[in-house]
């Protein structure tokens, strides 16, 4: 049974951007497009996919902050907008380095994960996060909790359904 059919998408006041590495697409344990259907203000960009140029027009609109780990994190004001990086730590990695438009870009850090959200994948630390669980972290640091709540709660059901028995991946479909 897809999980597509259930997922129903929720308002929330800041617009996430879920830049994807074109070869996340084709993964089954991808949460990215989780964040994409659960949220109206969420929007699935992809980055890489082979004469395919990106939407560097969504990356540069004011208010616009990149959810990564690096020395630049913003103070104030809070961002209307965020960006996150969808891939492996090595992409998300690289497209931060590569595309020009994200390398000036104010970062949103997220504190250490207080407690481990179910992941279909492990990251070489915990610190780690999966999209989907960076993106509520993100949410919760911004003060929209019944987001992050929902988004959580689609999360969880995902990840059951990836380890139900006999499964050969999660049950969301990938044609977004």
């Amino acid at each position: 049974m897809c999980l597509c059919a259930e997922i129903t998408s929720i308002d929330c006041g800041v617009e996430i951007i879920v830049l994807r590495h074109t070869l996340e697409a084709k993964r089954n344990s991808n949460t990215g497009r989780l964040v994409a259907r659960a949220l109206t203000s969420a929007r699935l960009v992809t980055y890489g996919a082979p004469n395919t140029p990106l939407e560097t027009a969504v990356l540069t609109a004011p208010g616009t902050a990149l959810l990564f780990p690096r020395p630049s994190a913003i103070d104030a004001p809070p961002p209307s907008r965020v960006i996150v990086l969808d891939g492996s730590w090595s992409q998300a990695r690289r497209m931060a380095q590569r595309i020009p438009q994200l390398r000036g870009m104010p970062s949103l850090s997220l504190p250490a994960p207080t407690r481990l959200l179910p992941r279909m994948r492990e990251g070489k630390s915990p610190e780690q996060m999966s999209t989907a669980e960076s993106a509520i972290a993100a949410l919760r640091v911004l003060g929209e909790e019944k987001a992050a709540a929902h988004l959580e709660s689609l999360l969880h059901e995902l990840v059951r359904r990836f380890a139900l028995p006999k499964r050969k991946g999660p049950m969301l479909s990938t044609r977004q």
